[in-house]
Parts: C-alpha cells; structure tokens; sequence
C-alpha cells in the first residue's frame, strides 16, 4: 500500500472514532445533567421534610405545655395552629386546622415505646398532624427539574406527639441572709423600715462596739419586699403549674444557706443581739405529686429570720440527694431548678459549685440557674447550666422571677413521645 493510500485510510478511521465518540459523551452529559438535577432536588426535599418536621415539633410542644397549664381544647390548638404559623416551610407558613390538633394519651407500651390513644382522658398529650398537600392550603412542594422526570411535586407529611411525661424536679433554693434583703440588688439593703445602711456590712461575733460601722442588721424574718417574698410568690405560681400537669411531674424542695453558728452581733445602732444557729442545707419537702406541701414549707421559712452565706455547692449537692433518693422514680427525668441571688462562697474553702454540677451531670440531672438581680453571680450559673444541659434565666425583679418558673412549669412535664 502506498503512503497517500495509509494516510487517507488512518484519516477516515480516526474520522469513525470520533464519529462514535460524540454520542457516547452527549449522552453522559445528559447523564451527568439528570444526576445533578436530581441531586438539587433531593437536597431540597431533605430541607423541606426538616423544617416540616421542626414546625410540627414545636407546635405539639406548645400545645401540650399549653395543655399542662389547664387551657381548654379551643385554646391548645389555637396554640398549635399559631406556632406553626410561625415556622416557614419551603419559604411559606406552615398552616393547621383545628382538625390537624387532637387532644389524648400518650401511653407507655412494654416495648418501651409510646401509643397516642385519641380522645382517652384526662387529656396529657396532643398529636399534631401536619402536610404539604394540594388538598390543603399549604400546596404541594414544586421541584425544580424533577418535570424533566415526570415528578412535578413533592407532598410530606408528619406527626408528632408531645405529652405531660413524667418528670422529678426539685427546687434548690438560697434562703441565705441576703434574701432578707430588698429588690434593688445592693447588698444590705433592707426594706423599709430599715433602709439601706451607712457602711455596708457589720461587723460579726463578739467584737466592741467602740469604733464599729453604723448599720442596722435585720433579727426578723423577711419583710414585704424582700426577696425572699417574691420568691415565695414565684414558687406558688410555679406550683399552681404544675398542679394541673395530671400528676405527671413530682417536685421536692431544698433550701440552702451555709451553716451559721450562734453568733453575737454588735452595731453602733443596735444594742448587741444573739443570733441562733442555723441549719446550711434541709431537705424541706421530698417528692411528691402534692403541691400543697411545697408552697407550704416555703411559706415556713417565711416566718423565720434567714441565715448563713452562700453555700451552693452543698445546696446543689442537696438537691442531687433527693433526686437519687428513694423518691425519685426511674423512669422519670430529673431537672433541678437553682435559685440564687448572691455569690457562691465555700465554708471548706474548696467547694466549688461547678464540682457539684459535674456530679449532677454523672447523674444526668439537668439545672435550670435562676439569678436573682444584679448580685448574683451569673457566670457561675451560665457554666452550671450550659454543663448539665440546662437553661440560664435572669430575673430582675418580683414579676420576671415569677414569669421565669411560670415558663420552666409549663415546659417541664413535656416531652415528645412520638
């Protein structure tokens, strides 16, 4: 064969190959396009079906905290209708009739497992149903390119039941001196009649009176307008709460100060006094379903001058005892709720409140921190929370500090089963 003749066949070969190339790659280039598009599409069916399932989450949640507090029918999903409203899913309100909202039971099963029963009573759950369909207002989901494959559309639903579950919590109180004192925040300040004194804080155990601070130390229990008083008040709103969660939640109280001696008090105001002593930590009420006997045994030590510093590490460590102890029930979450308005301070010198929470949290015991005006020690409770997987309020008067245990009541005894 001649050269010209090799040349033109090795042409005209090169010429088929590509000529049966050319189809191979338009045809993964159509590949690759589907592929992608199809990628895209189930990307944003993912998204859609979280934000459904968050909305409907958090609209079971709200209707169930709502149905803990002793709202009617209308009213608990009124709620769920409005939270899901707030919730956007695929760029739009998630919208619910009363008909997606019913109220029941959430039923503990052998298998460890729950069963929603609609309609069984007293009411301690509500299952929230919720789509994205063509038959409701919210519409079918449109996908970008699944037309190019004969899907137009994507329709989720999802249920989710929220129920009053049981739950033990134990209140983990200061009732340290300082919560004699009144709602300004500084310290030795009383409420009237007393005032706030010349120099701050006395001087304590048998010194002379010559050359002693002027001020005046409160030796009655704690006065209208003290801080103890308003936490008084926010317990009992707290108890009323929990009192219509259908038995759900048990609560105990602990109170907790340091341990303070007997101790002689001098003033250049006052003739010279004797305190007596006083007991650091008791176990005031243990659990119960009986909210009656919380209020009360608050309302005790309202009646008695309140002693001793700020000892929460023996506090919190209190509280774990009675939510460990033979009270507690095993099936049951533990949350602590520990309120404070001072600084923590450690009679042994080495007890740091956070040791006691990484106790708690051995003992998977969540703490809600409550500080109580600007002296409190906020930090300190920040890290306790955040440790145990608890939530950090602060309150700055009566009124926040009741609304705060109002909205830790109506949260508590909720969970989702299903």
């Amino acid at each position: 064969m001649k050269q010209s003749e090799l040349s033109t066949s090795w042409a005209l070969l090169s010429m088929a190959r590509r000529g049966a190339v050319l189809p191979l790659v338009a045809a993964f280039i159509c590949i690759m396009f589907a592929v992608a598009a199809l990628s895209l599409d189930l990307a944003y069916i993912e998204l859609v079906k979280t934000e459904l399932r968050a909305a409907t989450d958090s609209a079971a949640r709200a209707a169930a905290s709502a149905l803990v507090q002793g709202e009617t029918t209308t009213q608990v999903q009124t709620l769920a209708i409005n939270t899901a409203a707030l919730n956007k899913v695929a760029g739009k309100p998630l919208q619910l009739t009363a008909a997606n909202v019913t109220l029941g039971q959430s039923i503990l099963q052998s298998n460890g497992t729950y069963q929603f029963q609609a309609g069984a009573q007293p009411y301690q759950a509500v299952q929230v149903t919720s789509s994205l369909s063509t038959t409701n207002a919210n519409g079918s989901v449109p996908l970008f390119f699944g037309p190019f494959l004969g899907v137009n559309t994507y329709s989720p639903t999802n249920t989710a039941v929220a129920a009053a579950t049981a739950c033990d919590v134990c209140l983990v109180l200061d009732r340290s001196h300082s919560m004699c004192w009144d709602q300004t925040g500084t310290s030795w300040s009383y409420p009237a009649p007393h005032g706030l004194d010349t120099y701050g804080v006395l001087n304590i155990l048998n010194l002379t009176a010559s050359g002693l601070p002027s001020g005046v130390f409160q030796q009655n229990p704690p006065a209208a307008g003290s801080r103890w008083l308003a936490l008084q008040t926010a317990v009992n709103s707290f108890c009323n709460v929990l009192a219509n969660a259908n038995g759900a939640t048990h609560a105990a109280v602990v109170t907790w100060a340091s341990t303070s001696p007997s101790q002689t008090v001098y003033s250049t105001k006052q003739a010279p006094f004797t305190l007596p002593s006083s007991v650091g930590v008791t176990a005031d009420v243990g659990l119960t379903s009986d909210m009656n006997l919380i209020t009360a045994a608050v309302a005790a030590h309202s009646n008695n001058i309140l002693l001793g510093g700020t000892d929460m590490y023996s506090g919190i460590e209190g509280g774990i005892s009675v939510l460990t102890g033979s009270g507690s029930r095993a099936a049951a979450s533990k949350v602590m709720i520990l309120m404070t308005d001072g600084d923590w301070s450690s009679p042994a010198g080495n007890t740091n409140p956070m040791n006691a929470a990484h106790n708690a949290l051995t003992d998977k015991i969540t703490i809600h921190c409550i500080c109580f005006l600007q002296s409190a020690n906020q930090t300190t409770c920040q890290n306790i929370a955040a440790l145990t997987g608890g939530k950090f309020y602060y309150a700055t008067d009566s009124a926040s500090l009741t609304a705060i245990f109002n909205q830790i009541a109506g949260t508590l005894p909720v969970a989702l089963t299903n």
